[in-house]
């Protein structure tokens, strides 16, 4: 079964319009908050994005992509699930604006590898097509 958005494309009918203003380059973001030293037992809160989710569709962009966080020096996890982590301490952003600049990026890093290849296709397909 083929998705709506390629049912269009195939149609010719008219693709939505993305504004211009949202093809450029973001600076890149590190994360300014290090994880905990080990053996500490603080407890650091900040934010984090998953790259994985934005690429696959998973929940709202904003709300599933870029979360509250937290990490020890041990485990990191979610706000949303305090007591639930996953092992080893990770670093964070300190404001939400940081991990969305960051995912930005990371998203602008991952298309520009893509239409990368696909270029490159196309120069191939080009030369072996050409006389």
């Amino acid at each position: 079964m083929k998705s709506k958005k390629i049912e269009k494309v195939q149609k010719n009918e008219e693709p939505k319009k993305i504004p211009l203003s949202a093809l450029h380059w973001t600076n890149a973001v590190e994360p300014d908050l290090p994880k905990p030293e080990p053996g500490s037992a603080s407890r650091v809160e900040g934010w984090s994005f998953n790259l994985y989710r934005v690429l696959h569709g998973y929940g709202s962009f904003d709300s599933i992509c870029v979360e509250a966080t937290w990490s020890t020096s041990i485990s990191h996890g979610t706000r949303s699930s305090p007591h639930s982590g996953t092992q080893q301490g990770t670093v964070q952003f300190s404001t939400k604006v940081l991990a969305l600049r960051a995912l930005r990026c990371a998203l602008e890093n991952w298309a520009a590898e893509k239409l990368d290849q696909i270029d490159q296709s196309i120069a191939r397909e080009m030369k072996e097509t050409t006389p």
